[in-house]
């Protein structure tokens, strides 16, 4: 299935964002959203997250899922893989952690991956989701995986990233479609 990018956002220290929004999600079965050196500018640490909104949910669609973090030290003295209940939801409609934690005391502390978004056109099936992301976090390396669903069968029409804490950030988000031709 060839990808097809559809929106490409770069957001700079100049013009720091509190939310990154894309309105025009095409109509193919799957979109890939990628987020590039994600780093919280807002004076605190942060974690990428995102929601969607249909016809009746304003950026507060209730989601079903589950989120994993590895972490691995420089030091090799720690390791270890945790499911986190914080970043998990019981349909609830908060924002869904997908990143990992950024220092932001840490210069070259920053966290990439991507968020994969399936039936988005669908008004039968609720949307699953599944997302991968990396931080490096001045000494270690942090891995997240997310699963779930948001539990509507109505469309979805937007799609915001968001820093959980509601601060300012940076990074370049951009979205693709899988085409079926």
């Amino acid at each position: 299935m060839p990808l097809i990018k559809i929106e490409k956002q770069t957001v700079v220290s100049a013009d720091s964002a509190t939310a990154v929004d894309f309105e025009s999600l095409g109509t193919a079965h799957e979109l890939l959203f990628t987020w590039v050196n994600f780093y919280p500018t807002g004076g605190s640490d942060d974690t990428l997250s995102f929601q969607v909104t249909t016809s009746s949910y304003a950026y507060a669609a209730p989601i079903q899922s589950v989120y994993h973090r590895a972490y691995h030290n420089e030091a090799d003295s720690t390791a270890n893989l945790l499911a986190y209940s914080s970043g998990s939801q019981s349909n609830d409609t908060g924002l869904q952690w997908i990143g990992t934690y950024v220092d932001q005391d840490q210069a070259d502390s920053s966290g990439s991956g991507e968020l994969r978004l399936f039936s988005h056109t669908s008004t039968s099936l609720v949307k699953n989701f599944i997302s991968r992301s990396n931080t490096e976090t001045g000494s270690a390396t942090l891995d997240a995986h997310v699963g779930g669903y948001i539990n509507t069968t109505e469309a979805i029409t937007k799609v915001r990233f968001k820093a959980l804490a509601g601060g300012t950030f940076t990074g370049v988000f951009t979205l693709y479609e899988y085409t079926t031709s």
